[in-house]
């Protein structure tokens, strides 16, 4: 099976209201880590590991404007030092700029996400390179009905090889959530591959 050590240290402040900050650090070895191989999982022979960082702001309050953002850089190498280990990229990164009303009956956001350089282990293909690329969203809602219990939403996402809107009309009613969606994809084709 697969077992772990961790360590995690952080600093964490909150100098006003409003304004939250985190800087933190981990180191993780790993030892017989699953992985696909060939398409299959399985536990790997040699020991893994991880070390890394992480920073986050945090701006704002429940309403209003709010900003945040983040990152973390994960340096993954076997013991043998044989290069980053797949599945896990070096660099991911978010950021969001929202709004919401005083009783948060309309609002809205725009966030962005980054990820870095990544690679997989695919059945027939060997090690595949992906990632590094940037993810957008924007998205709206109105609250509408008594005390808000109506809420429509527009999203719109546009990543690296697509983009998406999403229109869903949602109903809360005590702890139940009743949500109906209508999705509109547009998916880009690049040598007769849909990606």
């Amino acid at each position: 099976p697969e077992e772990s050590r961790n360590v995690r240290a952080a600093l964490v402040g909150d100098p006003r209201p409003g304004v939250h900050w985190k800087l933190g650090g981990f180191h993780r070895e790993i030892d017989h880590l699953i992985t696909v191989e060939e398409g299959t999982f399985r536990n790997a022979d040699e020991g893994v590991r991880v070390r890394g960082a992480q920073g986050a702001l945090e701006l704002g309050g429940a309403t209003g404007w709010q900003f945040d953002i983040s990152a973390t850089y994960a340096d993954s190498q076997t013991l043998d030092g044989d290069g980053q280990i797949p599945g896990i990229p070096e660099w991911v990164a978010k950021s969001s700029l929202a709004w919401d009303s005083d009783r948060r009956m309309r609002g809205a956001r725009l966030s962005v996400r980054h990820v870095g350089e990544n690679t997989e282990q695919l059945a027939d293909y060997g090690d595949q390179s992906f990632g590094d690329y940037t993810l957008f969203d924007a998205s709206a809602y109105q609250r509408f009905g008594d005390d808000g219990a109506h809420r429509v939403t527009l999203r719109h996402d546009e990543g690296r090889h697509a983009g998406h809107a999403h229109l869903a009309a949602m109903r809360v009613a005590r702890a139940d959530v009743l949500e109906i969606g209508i999705a509109f994809e547009q998916a880009a084709h690049h040598g007769g591959v849909h990606l």
